[in-house]
């Protein structure tokens, strides 16, 4: 009997370790992108929920955060944030608006979604799809903030 349960925590151990390990390679874009421009845990704004967000890194790569983000459209920027457990590996991501560039443009398939070209990260292009990038966009036109690619 204890050798089956020291198997099965080990195995256990095992997967969530393996899972851990991957999760924590895909979300590397992110933390990059955190540790330039961190965030507050909270901040005020209109939000939407369950948005997606892809970094494009050139040459065919790219990591997909998939409907688990929340975007905040602030004064002065815009604050990206994930639920919990996803958030242990996710700190939030503040934005400002005079470091980033953004524009209505396409994601593979996806046509009008909102790109971002972030002051810093040069070969990273970042797609949010809607409803959080369609607002973004929106708040946008009406500010300077909105380039064309």
């Amino acid at each position: 009997m204890i050798s089956h349960f020291f198997g099965m925590l080990f195995g256990v151990c095992f997967a969530g370790g393996l899972l851990a390990l991957i999760y924590s390679r895909h979300s590397e874009m992110w933390r990059a992108i955190a540790y330039a421009y961190p965030g507050p845990l909270r901040i005020s704004g209109p939000r939407t929920h369950l948005d997606s967000v892809y970094f494009y890194l050139g040459n065919a790569r790219y990591f997909s955060h998939k409907a688990f983000i929340t975007v905040t459209r602030g004064e002065d920027g815009v604050h990206l944030s994930t639920f919990w457990p996803a958030s242990l590996l996710h700190p939030p991501i503040f934005l400002p608006h005079d470091r980033i560039r953004m524009y209505r443009g396409a994601w593979g398939l996806m046509r009008n979604v909102c790109r971002l070209e972030i002051e810093g990260f040069e070969g990273v292009r970042m797609a949010i799809t809607s409803p959080g990038g369609d607002k973004l966009l929106e708040e946008a036109e009406s500010a300077v903030i909105l380039g064309r690619a």
